[in-house]
């Protein structure tokens, strides 16, 4: 399987509901944890509270350079009108630290939605995007 370069020091791993989706000019990757606060009351009356973790969401965006966006937006829409349901992916990236080791977070199970099929501007490369959410965030 094949990694994508981003910058100076990550590299992903994309697997869409179908297989792997090939996006070698990532420009952006986002990550963000849902997160909620809970306030509650205890048996002695005082208000605490505790953080609630429901994985986490985000979105990758992309420079076009072949046709797989438009075929995962086809498949999807496909499957979503025959009733069948949308199989989910994962994602996986790495992170090279500062001090020489490598850090690699896998996010599995992934439910993608295509966010941007494309945004074309003259003179610039067409953009896509594709947004996620995960429940199991992980490093390996």
């Amino acid at each position: 399987m094949s990694s994508y370069t981003i910058g100076e020091d990550v590299r992903a791993q994309i697997i869409g509901p179908y297989g792997p989706i090939t996006a070698p000019q990532q420009t952006l990757i986002s990550i963000t944890p849902n997160q909620t606060v809970q306030a509650f009351q205890d048996l002695t009356g005082a208000t605490n509270s505790r953080t609630v973790v429901k994985g986490v969401s985000g979105k990758i965006t992309f420079t076009r350079t072949n046709s797989d966006l438009e075929n995962l937006a086809a498949q999807m829409s496909q499957d979503w009108r025959a009733g069948v349901p949308i199989p989910v992916g994962s994602f996986t990236y790495t992170i090279s630290e500062l001090n020489g080791t490598e850090t690699t977070v896998h996010l599995s199970p992934v439910s993608w939605m295509i966010t941007k099929i494309g945004d074309a501007t003259p003179g610039k490369p067409v953009m896509q995007e594709l947004s996620f959410v995960g429940d199991g965030y992980q490093t390996v």
